[in-house]
C-alpha cells in the first residue's frame, strides 16, 4: 500500500517497493520527493464505518512517487492518515488541487486503504503568508475531511534516509 510505502520513506528507506494492493501499481513505486509544512490543524471530520483518526498535529506531508500519485500525509495522536491521488504538487508557486482516488488510515504499520473520491486543495504555500491545505473524500463506508493552516514559511524538504 502506498500509505505503508510513504512511513517507511519518512521513517528511513526512500526506495522502498509499493506493496501490492487493489490501488497500488504493479510495478516498483519509490519517494521522489517529500516535502512538510508546518501549523496548525483547523478541521477535522470522519463520518461512517471508516477507519477512525483521533486529530490532526502541527504537520502535514506531501510524498511525490515515481509513479505519479502524490499523498498527502496528516499525522496526530498516534495515527496517520492519508488522501491519494494525482495533480498539482506544493512545489507549484500558485497552489493547486489533487484529485483524490484513495484514502488510507493506520496507526504503527497497519494500515487499511480504500477507494475514495475527492479533492485536495491547497494555497500558494512559498507566499510568506499563511496557507491553507484541506483535503475531502467520500468512500463506501463515509466520509473524510481535514483541513491545515500553515505558519505562513515555504515548505520544507525533510532529507530521506536511504
Amino acid at each position: 500500500m502506498r500509505a505503508g510505502l510513504v512511513w517507511g520513506a519518512a521513517l528511513g528507506g526512500a526506495a522502498l517497493m509499493s506493496a501490492m494492493s487493489p490501488l497500488a501499481v504493479a510495478e516498483e513505486a519509490t519517494v521522489k520527493q517529500l516535502l512538510s509544512v508546518e501549523g496548525e490543524c483547523t478541521e477535522v471530520l470522519h463520518v461512517g464505518k471508516i477507519p477512525q483518526y483521533r486529530s490532526c498535529g502541527g504537520i502535514v506531508f506531501q510524498f511525490m512517487m515515481s509513479d505519479g500519485y502524490q499523498v498527502i500525509m496528516w499525522v496526530g495522536g498516534g495515527s496517520r492518515y492519508y488522501f491519494i491521488g494525482k495533480g498539482a504538487n506544493w512545489n507549484q508557486k500558485g497552489g493547486g488541487r489533487m484529485t483524490v482516488t484513495a484514502v488510507a488510515a493506520g496507526t504503527g504499520d497497519a494500515f487499511e486503504e480504500i477507494p475514495a473520491k475527492g479533492t485536495c486543495r491547497f494555497d500558494n504555500l512559498h507566499s510568506g503568508k499563511v496557507a491553507t491545505v484541506s483535503c475531502s473524500a467520500t468512500m463506501s463506508k463515509g466520509h473524510w475531511s481535514a483541513a491545515f493552516k500553515s505558519d505562513g514559511k515555504p515548505p520544507i524538504v525533510p532529507k530521506l534516509k536511504s
